[in-house]
């Protein structure tokens, strides 16, 4: 199973997505790579990770969006 992350981006430019626990150590590295202009889609697998609560970011040039997601297992 694969779970899914859609962002736009006004033009190319280099995006980071880490994936954090609740005391802020990062579990997963989703992306780190260029984005593309328009709707990114970037697919990864969460089959790994416990139930709990995360704080997924994503950084772009000096743009930080952080959104809290929760996983049921």
């Amino acid at each position: 199973r694969s779970d899914e992350i859609r962002f736009m981006s006004p033009d190319q430019r280099r995006v980071t997505v880490n994936l954090y626990d609740v005391t802020g150590r990062v579990v997963k590295n989703i992306f780190d790579g260029a984005a593309k202009n328009g709707l990114n889609e970037i697919l990864y697998s969460s089959k790994n990770l416990a139930s709990g609560v995360y704080f997924m970011r994503l950084i772009a040039d000096e743009k930080v969006k952080t959104e809290k997601v929760i996983f049921y297992r």
